[in-house]
């Protein structure tokens, strides 16, 4: 049965996971995603009895994958929150301490921001239904994170650090004409095809089909697939049926 992601973020991968993991290496000892935003790619690529490395530049993101790791104890039948916006803004701008806040403020801040960009003001309001859903949810994947490490650092001192033989990276990075859409969208393609040119493991990256991504990532093999969009605008992320590249070196 398919995982859902707790986590909401502008741009996940639900609409080409399968084509995503049906296209993974057979052989690798430790999985890495550099960018793991929803983590949709790693919750449903069966990977509970393999190493897994998680890593995102947004802090927010990360924090929200290790409360789901730490275990949330809240009750999913009898849990409330007021369906006031200007209270869910406040709640997710505080700091908390307690694993549980972690996570009610990282769904109000995932998933109610205009976009689920993750910042602004909220737009959607989280209903008690869904605050409900997800803290199931996340009961129900706290075993699958067992074998993971989370880490809130640059992609690039990601790759330094977890590259080997047996290692394989997925990586999801801001695709272009992604401008404001995240916190942390300044990312060099060209500097991270050098980067991936150069590593001992194994590697997949699924970004935007356009002639300066087949031109920087022209020495990998590139695979074009046609994704159903959800939006209403021509923008890179946003058209009804966009194209969408697959890239790897094996």
């Amino acid at each position: 049965m398919d995982k859902t992601n707790i986590i909401c973020r502008v741009g996940n991968k639900k609409k080409i996971k399968n084509n995503i993991i049906k296209s993974f290496p057979i052989d690798f000892d430790l999985y890495i995603e550099p960018f793991v935003g929803t983590g949709i790619i790693f919750l449903n690529a069966q990977l509970e009895n393999k190493k897994s490395i998680l890593n995102d530049l947004d802090k927010d993101i990360i924090t929200a994958h290790k409360s789901i790791k730490s275990g949330i104890t809240l009750d999913e039948k009898t849990f409330t929150f007021s369906k006031d916006p200007k209270v869910q803004e406040t709640f997710y701008k505080k700091t908390h301490s307690n694993n549980n806040d972690k996570f009610i403020s990282s769904i109000i801040q995932s998933c109610g921001t205009f976009g689920s960009t993750g910042f602004s003001k909220i737009y959607r309001p989280i209903t008690t239904a869904n605050f409900r859903s997800k803290i199931k949810s996340a009961k129900e994947q706290k075993e699958y994170y067992k074998n993971t490490r989370l880490f809130n650092l640059d992609y690039k001192t990601i790759i330094k650090n977890f590259d080997a033989k047996k290692s394989f990276f997925y990586l999801d990075p801001p695709y272009e004409k992604s401008d404001k859409l995240y916190k942390d969208d300044k990312v060099d393609l060209q500097e991270m095809a050098n980067i991936l040119k150069k590593i001992k493991g194994k590697f997949m990256l699924s970004i935007n089909d356009s002639y300066n991504i087949r031109k920087i990532f022209k020495d990998f093999k590139i695979k074009k697939i046609n994704v159903k969009g959800g939006s209403n605008d021509n923008s890179a992320l946003g058209a009804s049926i966009r194209k969408e590249l697959i890239i790897k070196n094996y």
